[in-house]
């Protein structure tokens, strides 16, 4: 083989090497996906026979592979929600360390955790109870589900005001936020988890939900609000009424 067709060959493999470097890269970085752009996607114009009603109760797979049913399971405490993917493995890393925290943090009380992945063909049951195992996650109170990508879209935008998208060329992306839930379903607020002061107002809203003995919904209800971080002056979606949210 002569030199010049050595130097290709050698320069082809270093680039198809590169390319592959950059795919798997790619692959595990989250995309920063806006609240309102996956409730657009998920509300465009229907036939009357083809429109669906706005998510509020709903079935995902939980990780031990029983069916995690909303309407029975999440009245009565309070739910910090966030979606997250496993093969990211800094930012969704990060946000699932500050799920920890608060896990400990409200360890005796009556909150739970709902961590729903927006890469379901990769996080399977069995692969997500081994991921849940690095955060040492309760599965009695932290709960990771899966289940298809499609309704998983829905359930994150029309129930809890959140994105999460799976791309066939960009690969998965979410919100960087957590939604509270309170003890009746309402949603009433969203934090940006990578903003302490967000996860502190986050923390005092739990707080105080936790001390409510009635439904707030029943009294005039305010604007949500999402605290911290770009995107915080963001007009909330519409789906649920929601009380004041937490500062």
């Amino acid at each position: 083989m002569s030199r010049t067709a050595s130097f290709w060959l050698a320069f082809a493999l270093l680039f198809s090497g590169v390319m592959m470097i950059w795919q798997i890269w790619k692959r595990q970085q989250p995309r920063a996906l806006a609240t309102a752009e996956v409730l657009q996607s998920t509300s465009e114009p229907r036939s009357a026979g083809e429109q669906a009603a706005w998510i509020h109760d709903f079935e995902l797979t939980e990780r031990s592979g029983r069916t995690f049913d909303s309407g029975k399971e999440m009245p009565g405490q309070v739910w910090v929600t966030s979606v997250f993917f496993s093969s990211c493995n800094k930012s969704c890393r990060q946000q699932n360390s500050i799920v920890q925290e608060l896990q400990n943090r409200f360890r005796e009380q009556r909150v739970r955790f709902l961590s729903i992945t927006c890469d379901p063909e990769t996080d399977t049951p069995g692969h997500l109870r081994s991921y849940a195992r690095q955060f040492d996650a309760d599965p009695q109170r932290w709960l990771f589900l899966s289940g298809d990508m499609q309704y998983i879209r829905r359930v994150a935008a029309e129930r809890f005001e959140i994105a999460a998208d799976n791309d066939e060329k960009l690969g998965p992306g979410h919100s960087d936020q957590f939604t509270v839930t309170d003890k009746w379903g309402n949603n009433r607020g969203r934090f940006i988890w990578h903003d302490s002061g967000a996860v502190d107002a986050l923390e005092q809203l739990v707080v105080e939900l936790l001390e409510e003995e009635e439904d707030p919904a029943k009294e005039p209800a305010a604007t949500d609000a999402t605290v911290g971080g770009p995107g915080a002056e963001e007009d909330p979606p519409e789906p649920t009424a929601a009380a004041p949210a937490g500062k």
